[in-house]
């Protein structure tokens, strides 16, 4: 774990939320003209029941100690939502396990040949870089897994985001915010690893999207529910998606779709 990286990234990510949130969010008046947006940090600071001083220390990335509690007093003061609470005490309380992070991203025999006997839905496996490790014939057909698009061929962010044929669809953009947010969430576990911050430095300097939204700071759950996707062969349709992990893999994330109108694109590449 990189100590000023971890620190670095708990004030960017407090001075975002921050900026975000207009007085009369918390209950406060607005008083004189503000020359910057948001809340001023020894507004955050009386309301988290800490000195503007502590507060202002933690913001600019120096090394502070804080509490579960005043975690969660600073969570509250910024209404952080279940994934940005978590981001948060990831971040400030609970340096990641370097033997955690080194597990390598394994899928046994048995639980790919259960993602391949799902024939009527999509499914796939990421690692914790988001490597697509193991994917059915119904993602291939729905996401075109198998188009080389070097030189990560194989990870779900750099297809997402340098995929040509994908990018004017009228899901793309809206998947685009969410598809960070998640990642920066599930990232944060592992700030040590070189690979993913590589992978995230070439995303940075190749992708806009990726630049523009990366900044924003965003975190999300890894997602689970009715989301809207696209496919030439029928258009924009509400499908379910279910996110689940491997116990003594936790790196692993097994991503099925359910409600996929998959004959449609059989029928279309019969034509």
């Amino acid at each position: 774990m990189d100590e000023k990286v971890r620190r670095r990234n708990l004030g960017e990510f407090l001075q975002m939320r921050r900026t975000r949130l207009k007085p009369t969010d918390v209950g406060l008046s607005l008083g004189t003209r503000r020359r910057t947006p948001g809340l001023r940090r020894e507004e955050v600071a009386q309301l988290a029941n800490i000195s503007t001083s502590w507060y202002t220390s933690l913001e600019q990335g120096r090394e502070m100690q804080a509490s579960e509690e005043v975690l969660e007093n600073i969570a509250n003061a910024l209404l952080l939502n279940v994934a940005e609470r978590q981001h948060l005490f990831l971040l400030a309380k609970r340096p990641v396990d370097l033997n955690f992070m080194l597990i390598e991203d394994e899928i046994t025999p048995t639980l790919a040949q259960w993602i391949h006997t799902l024939h009527d839905q999509p499914a796939y496996i990421l690692g914790r870089r988001w490597d697509i490790l193991v994917w059915n014939h119904a993602a291939d057909l729905l996401f075109n897994f198998s188009k080389k698009i070097p030189p990560h061929t194989n990870n779900y962010l750099w297809r997402f985001f340098h995929n040509t044929d994908i990018k004017n669809r009228p899901t793309w953009r809206p998947t685009a915010k969410q598809v960070i947010a998640q990642f920066r969430a599930d990232s944060t576990r592992y700030l040590g690893d070189s690979s993913i911050s590589g992978l995230i430095k070439e995303l940075l300097e190749t992708s806009d999207t990726f630049r523009e939204e990366w900044s924003r700071y965003d975190v999300q759950e890894l997602f689970n529910g009715n989301k809207q996707i696209y496919h030439p062969s029928f258009g924009v349709k509400k499908v379910g998606q279910v996110t689940l992990q491997v116990p003594n893999n936790p790196h692993i994330k097994i991503i099925i779709l359910t409600n996929v109108p998959l004959k449609s694109i059989y029928m279309n590449n019969s034509l």
